[in-house]
């Protein structure tokens, strides 16, 4: 069962806070998770911490050479994304999670090692009970997260049982 909420915006987690006092959001409040856990998040960080990048491209090529910069902001982001996981798995504690968006289709590293990091952020029956995927499609935060689950779900359901359904 997909959880919408009274106003189809329950998973809607790029504007909860993340940092009190933080990044402003185009959406006018400060410290959304939008401003930190997205591509131009990440190259604003950096660019404000000095660096001198214009994309992701060129900070996820960056961390590949093992430039330390580069591979701190990287872990920091994961650590940042598995955060996020674990909340949102106790938080709503559901069957499924499914995690996309341009960063984890383009750099599934990043979804590998967030992935890695949250065995060590969750007890071991939520994790265990819990089936988290990535999306390969790269507007899936544009499209919402509750089509995707359901694409995914009628895709599972077609493949699975598609002699019965017609």
């Amino acid at each position: 069962k997909i959880i919408r909420g009274i106003s189809n915006a329950a998973g809607e987690i790029g504007h909860t806070i993340f940092e009190p006092n933080g990044r402003t959001c185009v959406c006018g409040r400060n410290g959304c998770l939008a401003t930190y856990l997205t591509e131009s998040g990440l190259v604003d960080i950096c660019q404000e911490a000095g660096y001198n990048v214009k994309n992701m491209h060129e900070i996820m090529d960056l961390y590949f050479k093992k430039e330390p910069w580069a591979v701190k902001k990287i872990e920091e982001f994961v650590g940042s994304i598995s955060i996020l996981l674990c909340n949102m798995i106790y938080t709503y504690n559901t069957k499924f999670v499914l995690v996309g968006g341009s960063i984890i289709s383009d750099y599934p590293i990043v979804y590998d090692l967030a992935y890695e990091k949250l065995k060590d952020m969750i007890h071991d029956n939520l994790y265990l009970d819990v089936i988290i995927k990535s999306s390969t499609q790269r507007k899936d935060s544009v499209l919402g997260a509750a089509y995707v689950a359901q694409n995914e779900y009628i895709s599972e359901l077609i493949k699975n049982h598609g002699e019965g359904i017609g």
